[in-house]
């Protein structure tokens, strides 16, 4: 499915950007004192990030990572302590994953890596 891009340039709009997805439509809004240069890569930076966000969702809402995790927590770990949520980032560059003591979810990127190592930990 190709998208429709609309750019906006505004004249007061000075420093921020700001991409917004309806259906198959992105709108960017951009400062007007940008160049058409600066433009097309700030809209296709804007796309890509639109395009990542959207990635990661259908990654969540597959619900393979969790079922995954849930059936390893109870192999290794017998449920406890309790997992609470697990979900795929994209921002993590330096690590597999992270996770927080406090409200007990883990997170983890989804670059090629972990689905890789997920599907050795099984075996």
């Amino acid at each position: 499915m190709k998208l429709k891009v609309e750019v906006v340039r505004s004249p007061r709009r000075r420093k921020t950007i700001e991409a917004t997805k309806d259906g198959n439509k992105v709108v960017v809004r951009l400062p007007a004192t940008l160049t058409r240069a600066e433009a097309r890569r700030w809209v296709k930076v804007m796309i890509e990030r639109i395009q990542q966000a959207e990635h990661v969702n259908r990654l969540n809402e597959k619900r393979d990572l969790q079922r995954r995790a849930r059936d390893l927590h109870e192999r290794y770990f017998h449920s406890r302590p309790a997992l609470r949520s697990i979900r795929y980032v994209p921002n993590q560059r330096d690590r597999y994953g992270s996770c927080t003591p406090v409200d007990g979810s883990t997170s983890g990127s989804w670059s090629g890596g972990i689905r890789t190592r997920s599907a050795r930990a099984g075996s």
